[in-house]
């Protein structure tokens, strides 16, 4: 998995921490909304949020196909709810998915 995160894209040096959810059971609110499968981490930045949005790649373990367009969900922990953060599509070789975010959470591509 990869950040892009552009210069002073958060404005201050801050350890961030990725973790891999394997499983729909180790995401806080189950499944997000209208998704069949879902890719899922949680990014900290111990409560430091970024000030531009960010790319985030990783390996398509879905298997989706090359130029699918997916959508990045949030897990807003206030509301107990899935929100949209933003979209992203399937790499020209199919090896990768992208797609932008302006927060750290709980994060999942669908």
């Amino acid at each position: 998995m990869k950040i892009n995160i552009p210069p002073g894209g958060i404005g201050q040096d801050v350890p961030i921490t990725i973790t891999p959810l394997m499983t729909p059971e180790a995401l806080p609110g189950g499944m997000p909304p209208a998704t069949f499968a879902a890719q899922s981490f949680s990014i900290d930045s111990n409560g430091v949020e970024p000030a531009v949005s960010l790319t985030v790649t990783m390996q398509n373990r879905l298997g989706l196909r090359a130029g699918h367009r997916l959508v990045m969900y949030y897990f807003d922990h206030a509301t107990g709810r899935w929100g949209i953060s933003g979209s992203g599509q399937v790499s020209a070789d199919g090896q990768t998915l992208f797609a932008t975010t302006n927060h750290f959470s709980v994060l999942a591509y669908g």
